[in-house]
């Protein structure tokens, strides 16, 4: 049994080893497409809205051109960790765009529903030939 926990604690620490390990950063389009597809399989987000293989491998391309001008060798965990970030934010950002739309709908919604109210009782008062408040503001 502890010989099992032990094995398990080696391979646990192998994995660490390897992500905080500094790797050379890809030279080539097939180097960019192998280093980028293993990123994203250790990242392992899930395909959502507006995070797909594309966006993910986009995001690497743009971190790749943002590290610094020395940096050739990289850790992995450097950019799983970034790029989860990167989509948390995405999705984030689509659910946010998502609750405005629909805080603006329903916000017109009732604007529209008060002026119909408004206009209601306009004709109403008109039709009775008595003049309300609103009206009488109105001419003013």
């Amino acid at each position: 049994m502890l010989k099992k926990i032990l094995s398990r604690l080696d391979k646990n620490q192998k994995l660490v080893d390897d992500l905080t390990t500094p790797k050379a950063l890809p030279m080539g389009v097939a180097d960019f497409n192998f280093w980028a597809d293993r990123i994203i399989a250790q990242a392992g987000i899930p395909i959502a809205v507006g995070v797909s293989t594309e966006s993910q491998k986009f995001a690497l391309a743009d971190m790749i051109l943002n590290i610094g001008a020395t940096e050739d060798y990289k850790e992995d965990a450097y950019f799983i960790k970034n790029l989860r970030k990167k989509a948390i934010n995405q999705v984030a950002a689509h659910q946010r765009e998502e609750i405005r739309t629909q805080v603006k709908a329903r916000l017109d919604a009732e604007a529209k529903a008060a002026a119909e109210e408004v206009l209601k009782k306009q004709y109403v008062s008109s039709e009775d030939g008595t003049t309300d408040e609103l009206q009488k503001q109105t001419v003013q």
